[in-house]
């Protein structure tokens, strides 16, 4: 994930960092036979830019700090029913 986001230009919090080890580990710990991690953190990854996008959809003039921070908001929430 955190490769994903300096390659795309984003810079995680530590609080993102830290949740998303969490959602990670417990994805690891309860997967199936079709567990595919690369496949699971692209998508988490893609849902998280979307979510920082709505976000700062209504911040008229958002800075580059805010363009490239993904926050926590950004991925509390994603994948919770898996």
């Amino acid at each position: 994930m955190k490769l994903m986001c300096k390659h795309a230009g984003y810079i995680p919090t530590e609080e993102v960092i830290k949740h998303c080890a969490y959602i990670f580990e417990k994805k690891y710990q309860n997967r199936s036979k079709n567990f595919a991690n690369a496949r699971e953190i692209r998508n988490f990854f893609e849902t998280a830019m979307m979510n920082q996008a709505d976000r700062l959809f209504e911040i008229k003039d958002p800075t580059n700090e805010q363009l490239s921070t993904l926050e926590l908001a950004d991925v509390e929430g994603i994948d919770r029913s898996k």
